[in-house]
């Protein structure tokens, strides 16, 4: 019978054939400096794929649609709400899109400071001002497996962007938490974040994934449509 096992740190996923899915991406990214003590947990399908589980949302790279049963199943009892997976097997359908970095870029500016993205975040969810979200994310940057980007305008911080899963091995990262105080939209600021970043990591392969209607904004910036994923809630 399939199962679902615990991984170690330290051990090796077993993705072979999806490692360009954006679940994939971030999966790879986050193992590799996972640090068990931040409430990350990492499991492997018998039949291969993997999850990651941290709070009430997962992460999950299946190797085919029939694995889905059990992993909701397995997800629910480890109180998981929301969960981002890469084949449709439920949820609601969000477009994938990537960008190629240019080979050459310029060393990466200092980001803002973390304490200032987290309150920042804070008014679009109340989630990114908490100690979990800082401590993780915290541990990604000091590490290497994370990057932030941010425009400053009238003296504060008022657009931040970031690569919040970054693989230094397969050189591809995974972008979100794209966000622009309303009152300073339209001015281009989160188009300057995602530049910096861009411009950051030269040769990278960088993905995000949107609601339809957000995926003319980042064709716009140069990104372009290669798959999907599916956003959805345990009931």
């Amino acid at each position: 019978m399939p199962s679902i096992d615990p991984l170690a740190p330290g051990g090796a996923l077993p993705l072979k054939g999806r490692e360009g899915a954006l679940t994939a991406v971030k999966l790879a990214a986050l193992y590799r400096v996972w640090e068990p003590a931040l409430g990350a947990r990492f499991y492997r399908f018998s039949g291969g794929g993997a999850l990651c589980t941290l709070g009430e949302q997962a992460t999950v790279c299946l190797a085919d649609a029939g694995q889905w049963p059990q992993a909701e199943e397995f997800l629910r009892f480890c109180g998981v709400r929301r969960y981002l997976v890469n084949l449709p097997v439920g949820g609601e359908e969000r477009r994938v899109l990537a960008c190629r970095c240019l080979a050459e870029g310029r060393p990466a500016a200092e980001g803002p400071p973390l304490a200032e993205v987290s309150a920042l975040l804070a008014q679009w969810d109340a989630a990114f001002g908490g100690p979990a979200f800082y401590g993780e994310l915290s541990h990604r940057l000091r590490h290497g497996a994370a990057l932030l980007a941010g425009v400053r305008v009238d003296g504060a911080l008022r657009a931040a962007a970031g690569v919040y899963a970054l693989d230094p091995v397969s050189r591809q990262g995974v972008i979100e938490q794209v966000y622009t105080q309303p009152q300073y939209r339209g001015r281009g600021l989160a188009a300057r974040a995602l530049a910096d970043l861009r411009t950051a990591l030269p040769g990278c392969r960088l993905l995000l994934c949107c609601a339809p209607e957000r995926v003319s904004f980042y064709q716009s910036q140069g990104f372009t449509p290669c798959q999907s994923t599916w956003e959805g809630i345990i009931q």
